[in-house]
């Protein structure tokens, strides 16, 4: 008797997982890939939600069919097609957290229950300094983008001012776009241009010089002259 109470517990020890097994994989392979095709087809959309000063995100589901459904691993929540509903909403999702959902074949399809993936998603970070004062008008730096990971920029809200008001004096100190730039190349290059002119035309200018010096003594001779007269 002892005997045989040892050899039903081999039998039932080898042979339960391939049983276990079988009921894992208890689903035709086309019908594995083209639950695999939906199930992927599936994307989320996400809104932003603030609630007593709390900011979430609204999850909208889409191109969720009544063959699948979801279940939010970390929650163990189903979420189910519902053609009563224009759009299947999960709500109360953490900025910048990751989730993870399983998909499921539902028994609207021919294999009940099965596994089909799995599928990570990363809600978006939200920016709660993006509001303050110092962001209107430079909504496109960094530090004030609404959808940007923050906590990895600065420390806190002094941290955030004292950079901000760095980020606006830098901007104060740079010429405005209708202001002529006139750099340090530019002036030494106008000065090599003048150097060259006089002395490549010295011979030119001096002959200049000289006749207007003449003329301008014979001009003043000829006055003085008049003058006498």
């Amino acid at each position: 008797m002892k005997n045989l109470i040892i050899i039903l517990i081999f039998i039932f020890i080898v042979f339960l997982p391939d049983v276990v097994k079988a009921k894992e994989i208890d689903c035709p392979y086309i019908e594995q890939v083209r639950l695999r095709d939906i199930a992927g087809a599936v994307s989320f959309n996400y809104e932003l939600k603030e609630f007593e000063g709390a900011y979430y995100f609204d999850a909208y589901i889409i191109g969720l069919t009544e063959e699948i459904y979801l279940k939010d691993k970390d929650n163990d929540f189903n979420i189910r097609y519902n053609k009563n509903e224009n759009k299947i909403v999960y709500s109360g999702l953490n900025p910048g957290f990751n989730y993870t959902f399983v998909f499921f074949a539902s028994d609207k399809s021919t294999c009940p229950d099965y596994k089909i993936m799995s599928k990570i998603i990363l809600v978006p970070y939200y920016n709660f300094y993006s509001t303050q004062p110092l962001c209107e008008g430079h909504e496109e730096y960094i530090l004030c983008q609404k959808y940007v990971d923050i906590h990895s920029m600065v420390e806190n809200l002094p941290d955030f001012i004292q950079k901000m008001n760095n980020y606006i004096a830098s901007l104060e100190k740079e010429p405005k776009d209708d202001e002529p730039i006139i750099e340090e190349d530019e002036i030494v290059n106008s000065w090599d241009k003048i150097m060259n002119f006089m002395v490549n035309y010295y011979f030119y200018i001096l002959i200049t010089i000289i006749i207007l010096g003449i003329s301008g003594i014979v001009i003043i001779e000829l006055n003085k002259r008049r003058s006498i007269l």
